[in-house]
């Protein structure tokens, strides 16, 4: 069974990702709200309109503001793969852009997929995405779950294709031993923006 989400914008403000399986639609959608300005105003803007001093300092630390900030930044992903592919050198190449969300259930643990490229060269991108304050350090454990990650997609999917691991972060990736050894290829805020 294959389970994947397309991308189809609604309104301009949210895009929704319907999940098909083997091709039929299924019930359930994930909806995205795509303009990371009206999150942040509902959020952090409306409910503290009476500014004081430090006030947005005090936000910045905050839990919720760290999430939001890797939510937009992993939005502002998804609205740049032509320029996520062109950094990672197939740009003609076909693909079809996904993501994927396994619940899990009680004899299968589940797992997230932040980015899928797929491509029509026989080779599939998994993208994680993260945003952090100072450059992101792959350690053992964060790199066994990676491990984990690529191998219950591989199994899920039941792929045959190549599996590539892809890091886009807003600082550098660390280039340590996990790193080396797990992480295909490394792209930044950086190669974005261009």
């Amino acid at each position: 069974m294959i389970e994947i989400y397309i991308h189809a914008h609604i309104e301009g403000i949210k895009t929704t990702m319907e999940r098909l399986t083997d091709g039929k639609k299924k019930r359930g959608a994930i909806y995205r709200l795509i303009d990371e300005y009206s999150m942040f105003y509902h959020r952090f803007i409306l409910p503290n309109r009476k500014y004081t001093a430090g006030m947005w300092q005090q936000l910045a630390a905050n839990q919720s503001y760290k999430i939001w900030a890797g939510y937009a930044f992993e939005s502002l992903c998804h609205k740049h793969i032509d320029t996520i592919k062109k950094a990672l050198g197939i740009s003609m190449v076909y693909t079809e852009i996904s993501s994927l969300f396994f619940q899990g259930t009680t004899e299968k643990e589940g797992f997230q997929v932040d980015l899928i490229i797929n491509r029509k060269d026989d080779s599939i991108n998994l993208c994680e995405i993260k945003f952090h304050i100072a450059p992101f350090s792959i350690d053992k454990k964060y790199y066994q779950e990676l491990l984990k990650k690529r191998e219950q997609f591989i199994a899920y999917v039941g792929t045959m294709k190549q599996v590539f691991l892809t890091f886009i972060t807003n600082h550098t990736l660390v280039n340590n031993t996990y790193a080396s050894e797990i992480v295909d290829a490394r792209l930044q805020l950086e190669d974005l923006l261009v």
